[in-house]
């Protein structure tokens, strides 16, 4: 999801500039873009980082506490969507490639 966030924004910076008139190829264009992403790519990749140390411990505490957390998480279904939402990629900053698209009437 992150791979085709990454190409939403990147297709909508390239736009914008291209329609602003700006150099595609600016140091400013390729800069909009990597602020726009840094953000969402480093959470993930401290996300899962600490997931792959959480659950590849065997230490009894921090067992224990993975399985609250899992069982938290579980239990409260707002949290649980709103990560859900995230790791889908349908919230946080959207491009516009990404948001939801309002539904066409159907024809007659």
């Amino acid at each position: 999801n992150l791979g085709l966030l990454d190409a939403a924004v990147l297709a909508e910076v390239l736009l914008d500039a291209h329609g602003a008139g700006r150099d595609i190829g600016s140091l400013s264009t390729v800069r909009r873009y990597e602020r726009w992403r840094k953000g969402d790519n480093l959470a993930m990749l401290i996300l899962t980082d600490g997931l792959k140390r959480l659950f590849g411990s065997s230490t009894a505490t921090l067992v224990q506490l993975r399985n609250t957390g899992l069982d938290l998480t579980n239990a409260l279904t707002p949290l649980k969507l709103t990560l859900m939402r995230h790791a889908a990629g349908l919230a946080g900053d959207l491009p516009r490639l990404a948001r939801p698209q309002p539904s066409a009437p159907p024809h007659a």
